[in-house]
């Protein structure tokens, strides 16, 4: 038969019987898959075990039981004497007790060496001794062979183990293989990393539970996983313990079941009941200071470092400074990609398409190296723009460009840049003035500059871009130099 029916036969707990197991006084026999398969008669050794322990009898003089070198009336005699010794200690006390109670007996004036006296006589034999009894929750907390429960330990260290895979995922889709996206990816890069994390976490943590017992999470937080025999779990043992812990401790991570399923495996493991992932494992906690917690703590906050930085490389465009006029382009067309670029828009107040009666590009290049870029759109009703959507290609694929670090111009990120972009059309009506405006804006080492030229016949040419309807001509130019 199996643990689980022995517990049941025994009401003693997995953990005690894997106590006696290891004091060599049970030796179930073991099948051929490993897995221990307890007898008829290791049933009847374990109420018998549990009969003498809860006698107080020792497991040392339980092991001299079995091997005969003892007999069982010599260590009842002998338990009957302790008691003999333990109920007339206990009926000291309680008599001591009572005369200091009924004294009324203060701290202050307490006569110490008079009570000891009265506690040294021997008790009356009139007095009925008082009795001690010992349950079978007491034993059990003292035959044990592991560790009292850690579960924010070990949900902390599944905590480490799971962003450190999302960092690796992160770090391969972005860095190595080049994919990368604005603002708002689409459902199918979502469920596409989904299943490339789940394949690295299946994969990589297997892989190192069969190897070592350990993931990187597991050793900084020091818990080991091992087969109920001694050894490391293979390959398929420690894939379906995955399988099961995804699906039983995290809720396939939906969002709602995650957290019940969190729960009912806090509430499991506290109250000493197997998780339904840990059947035949066996979890070793190793000692672990202040230096490690620290340690552990740095991990999180270099780990998300890790992930802020992936999320912000992918951002980028592929080409970075210094640029040519072609790597320049090729920027602006990733912008203007559509399966990464989909938040890219015109900033409008109306939603027409720009029809341009006017549009000129110049650059500056010094040895190769484009230094400067001009762009210049004259546009006529009824597309009058704050910005065109080319602008707005074209700043994020210069000025992301260069490689600005704190001690050469600043760090310059997607979110600021996308930020003034989309500020444009609110704060314009201030820069307006006589049917001209400027604006300009200094990102790391590149200068951005704006400047507007309205003109309307109706006189309506400071509130021309605002207008529902357009009647007039814009000149919008964008220049854009690296300092």
């Amino acid at each position: 038969m199996d643990i689980r029916e022995v517990e049941i036969k025994t009401g003693l707990e997995r953990p005690n019987i894997r106590y006696y197991e290891k004091e060599g006084l049970l030796s179930p026999v073991r099948r051929a898959n490993g897995y221990r398969d307890y007898s008829d008669e290791d049933v009847r050794t374990l109420l018998k075990i549990r009969l003498l322990r809860r006698l107080k009898i020792s497991v040392e003089q339980i092991r001299q039981l079995q091997e005969d070198t003892v007999s069982l009336q010599f260590i009842v005699d002998s338990r009957m004497q302790a008691i003999a010794a333990e109920q007339e200690d206990l009926q000291a006390q309680e008599n001591i007790c009572r005369t200091i109670q009924t004294e009324h007996a203060t701290y202050s004036a307490l006569d110490a060496a008079r009570y000891l006296q009265m506690m040294d006589r021997p008790a009356e034999p009139h007095k009925k001794p008082s009795r001690e009894t010992y349950s079978d929750r007491t034993i059990r907390a003292r035959d044990v062979v592991y560790d009292p429960p850690h579960p924010f330990r070990r949900y902390f260290a599944a905590f480490l183990d799971g962003h450190l895979y999302i960092l690796i995922c992160m770090f391969l889709i972005f860095v190595v293989f080049g994919v990368r996206y604005v603002d708002r990816p689409s459902p199918l890069f979502y469920l596409l990393g989904i299943l490339f994390y789940l394949a690295l976490y299946f994969l990589a943590e297997s892989f190192l539970l069969s190897r070592t017992g350990f993931t990187f999470g597991k050793w900084m937080l020091g818990e080991r996983i091992i087969h109920d025999t001694g050894r490391f779990l293979t390959f398929q043992e420690a894939y379906q313990r995955n399988w099961k812990r995804l699906l039983y401790g995290r809720g396939l991570d939906l969002p709602i079941v995650r957290i019940w399923r969190l729960i009912k495996s806090y509430r499991q493991y506290e109250n000493g009941e197997s998780l339904e992932w840990d059947d035949h494992n066996e979890i070793e906690f190793l000692p672990r200071g202040r230096i490690w917690a620290a340690a552990a703590i740095l991990s999180v906050l270099l780990i998300g470092l890790g992930r802020f930085c992936a999320a912000e490389y992918a951002k980028y465009p592929p080409n970075r400074w210094p640029l040519t006029v072609q790597q320049y382009h090729e920027n602006v067309a990733y912008y203007k990609n559509p399966q990464y670029g989909s938040d890219i828009e015109n900033v409008v107040v109306i939603d027409v398409v720009p029809v341009h009666s006017g549009y000129t590009e110049s650059y500056e290049v010094e040895n190769d190296t484009l230094q400067a870029v001009t762009m210049n759109w004259d546009l006529h009703d009824p597309a009058v723009y704050v910005l065109p959507a080319d602008g707005r290609y074209a700043i994020l694929a210069y000025v992301l460009s260069q490689k600005a670090s704190l001690w050469n111009g600043g760090y310059v990120s997607y979110a600021r840049v996308n930020a003034f972009i989309n500020g444009l059309k609110a704060n314009i009506p201030a820069l307006i003035r006589d049917g001209k405006g400027q604006t300009q804006n200094v990102f790391g080492r590149v200068t951005v500059t704006l400047t507007w030229e309205l003109t309307d016949p109706t006189g309506h040419a400071d509130q021309l871009l605002f207008l529902k309807e357009k009647t007039g001509s814009a000149v919008i130019t964008l220049s854009m130099k690296y300092e």
